[in-house]
């Protein structure tokens, strides 16, 4: 819920380019099939959740942002052994997504993308 927030709090305006060069790191490294532990996914995901922080201007709904995100990487972290490559997976397409958008679209496009997105994680058997 708090990504959806930030969603419709987000501005209509694109993304610096270097704001998206930090997903398309993270892209990069998925491709190169880097991780291979749960400290590799730990990383990617903590830097995702910091480059999509970095997006926000309001930093009231930043800070709950990351807290609330924190959350979410701690249930990730959690079901990661059983499900480790629909989790990789998951991300590795949810980071191109918000590269994409953020190239394409608005940062509120790309959250309300990346809100989405999320919620499918939880449907993960």
């Amino acid at each position: 819920a708090i990504i959806e927030a930030v969603a419709k709090c987000a501005t209509q305006s694109a993304a610096a380019s270097h704001q998206v060069m930090d997903f398309a790191g993270m892209a990069g490294m998925m491709e190169m099939d880097t991780i291979r532990s749960s400290d590799d996914f730990f990383e990617v995901r903590s830097r995702f959740l910091s480059a999509l922080a970095n997006l926000i201007a309001n930093p009231i709904l930043e800070d709950a942002f990351r807290a609330s995100y924190w959350r979410l990487i701690r249930w990730a972290m959690a079901d990661f052994e059983a499900h480790s490559d629909k989790q990789i997976d998951h991300l590795g397409a949810m980071v191109k997504m918000t590269m994409h958008r953020l190239s394409a679209e608005t940062i509120a496009d790309a959250f309300a993308a990346v809100a989405e997105i999320e919620s499918d994680l939880w449907q993960i058997d």
